[in-house]
């Protein structure tokens, strides 16, 4: 039988999973917050052309576009690259020092670095690269592009600089929300007096599962990079309320009882509990990220003809992330061995996704997933618990 994850470690892993994943929490706040700062480099130095502003991420040593701009054109950009992938990135970390190229074409070094020779095809001649730090800490790079050779000159990179670092301040002050979440998460470990629940690659599993149901439906949902991020980041915390079910119910071997099940079906209840908890001693109500992960503990049983707990929500009254959760965990238990029933294969186990969708599961979600069958096949494989 495979390792059961404790939940001291479990809510370890989760807490240090938020801290790596912080820069991709708030990344719409982000934006948001730096439009004003956008709109006064583009008023007063209207040879640029474009403006980007990537994230980094110091654990794993790779930089995030969150935007990038062209005139009053905001298109959001989450591709992420090793640094070592971006040599000017790279250089810019290294030295904390503003890098600056007022001939991309005429450089050298630009047919080695794939973030100049794309410019310089994109028909720019100038960047000015500026590194983003708060308290000695790197957080991004703010990119200036212009198609006018020699933009740069000393006085305008004086000038950029002074506002680059509000653009620090603003970055930090919203990763330090963040900060807030990972330290009510570590903190949860402790007052809950949390017990094994479930095993870690189950977690794993259901997680990698959501992701890919949330990721094919970000686009026709009208949902962003986070939304799918941040699913994956708390689908795990679904159950969180289990950690009040006895022993005895949690881990009967056999069918619980009608009184059994009313208490096992509170765990649901308490889960949101703990959520509000959380979200009221720590002042979090204004972020996205805690209403879906809210909404993922207090909905993940709802079933879309109603016959699902607590509330009997039915169709849409049931959150998009909900929904994802809920096929999500159905598909993991049919595939795990219990000791009153067999592990079902992922193939039948998919087969019964589909024959509920539409009634008891999402449609749209569903066919999502069918759609990826390869990859959740692959998921299942590479996660899989020996029995």
């Amino acid at each position: 039988m495979a390792q059961s994850l404790c939940n001291e470690d479990y809510w370890t892993e989760l807490a240090a999973t938020v801290s790596r994943q912080a820069s991709s929490l708030h990344i719409d706040s982000v934006r948001h917050k730096l439009a004003d700062l956008r709109q006064r480099i583009e008023a007063r130095h209207p040879h640029v052309d474009r403006i980007e502003f990537a994230l980094y991420d110091p654990g794993m040593h790779t930089a995030r576009n969150v935007f990038a701009s062209q005139g009053s054109v905001l298109a959001p950009d989450a591709t992420s690259r090793p640094l070592s992938q971006w040599p000017m990135f790279e250089r810019v970390a290294r030295s904390r020092h503003p890098m600056v190229v007022n001939d991309i074409p005429g450089r050298r070094e630009a047919a080695d670095d794939p973030h100049l020779a794309l410019l310089s095809v994109q028909g720019f001649r100038a960047c000015l690269c500026i590194p983003i730090e708060q308290d000695g800490r790197l957080l991004g790079f703010l990119l200036l592009d212009s198609r006018t050779a020699g933009s740069f000159l000393p006085d305008v990179i004086d000038e950029l600089l002074l506002l680059s670092h509000l653009i620090g301040v603003v970055v930090r002050q919203e990763l330090a929300s963040v900060e807030m979440l990972v330290g009510s998460l570590r903190l949860a470990r402790q007052f809950a007096h949390l017990r094994d629940i479930e095993t870690g690659s189950h977690l794993d599993r259901m997680s990698s599962y959501a992701h890919v149901i949330a990721r094919e439906m970000a686009v026709k949902a009208g949902r962003g990079d986070d939304f799918v991020e941040l699913l994956r980041l708390f689908a795990p915390l679904h159950d969180i309320g289990k950690v009040g079910v006895p022993d005895g119910i949690l881990h009967k071997p056999g069918a619980l009882t009608p009184e059994e099940r009313e208490v096992m079906n509170a765990h649901v209840p308490l889960g949101v509990e703990m959520a509000d908890r959380l979200v009221r001693d720590f002042d979090l109500q204004g972020l996205q990220s805690v209403t879906l992960m809210r909404n993922v503990i207090a909905h993940h049983h709802e079933l879309m003809d109603g016959s699902g707990y607590p509330g009997h929500l039915t169709g849409t009254q049931i959150p998009l992330e909900s929904r994802i959760v809920a096929i999500a965990d159905i598909l993991d238990a049919l595939t795990c061995k219990r000791s009153y029933k067999r592990a079902w294969t992922i193939g039948e186990a998919l087969d019964e996704m589909d024959s509920l969708s539409g009634s008891k599961l999402d449609g749209d979600c569903v066919a999502a997933l069918l759609a990826c069958r390869a990859e959740v096949e692959d998921i299942h494989q590479s996660l899989h618990e020996p029995a």
